[in-house]
């Protein structure tokens, strides 16, 4: 307050004597009276112009102060809700890798658990299949067994009846069957 009581008073009495400081040659010599009134002119302009001006002054400069203040709060307000996003981001942030490892560890156990189901799908087809292969093999040996039997019975029946014809001998027969005539009628004269 002084301060500003200070430069009224020195703007009281500095602008007078600066305008008679620019008159002073070209009008001559002014006294002591010239230079009161203007200094009693200044006062009552200032005091006017204080009274005319103090109260839009006022609201200019509380205007001023309140928008400042408005300002000031809006920006406080701005940078808690910053503080508090920024909080919450960094709480997300830090959850969001303890989701993404939860997420990961649930991805691994479902693999291993399609894993081991497709293993088992595997294992199951692959013994349904052995089974069906060896019904399959069991199968066909016996029809091949049974074809063999057949073939072979016919060879053998057709090797004993070569044999047969080979050994049938129309003189070897007739001798063969005196001897056995004479034999049953030496037996029978015994």
């Amino acid at each position: 307050m002084k301060d500003i009581l200070l430069k009224v008073l020195f703007i009281i009495f500095a602008v007078p004597s600066i305008v008679l400081a620019s008159q002073g040659e070209h009008h001559g010599s002014h006294g002591i009276e010239t230079l009161t009134w203007y200094y009693i002119n200044s006062a009552i302009f200032f005091t006017a112009m204080f009274f005319i001006l103090r109260k839009p002054c006022k609201q200019f400069f509380m205007q001023r102060r309140d928008k400042i203040k408005n300002n000031i709060d809006e920006a406080t307000r701005v940078y808690e809700e910053a503080v508090k996003a920024l909080v919450a981001a960094k709480t997300k942030h830090e959850h969001l890798q303890e989701e993404l490892d939860k997420i990961t560890d649930g991805i691994i156990d479902e693999a291993q658990r399609q894993a081991e189901h497709i293993t088992q799908l595997a294992e199951y087809k692959a013994d349904y299949l052995r089974a069906t292969a060896k019904q399959m093999i069991e199968a066909e040996e016996k029809k091949a067994l049974k074809s063999l039997n057949t073939e072979f019975s016919k060879v053998l029946v057709e090797d004993v009846v070569n044999d047969i014809k080979s050994s049938l001998n129309v003189e070897l027969d007739r001798k063969l069957i005196s001897d056995g005539i004479s034999k049953i009628n030496g037996e029978n004269l015994n």
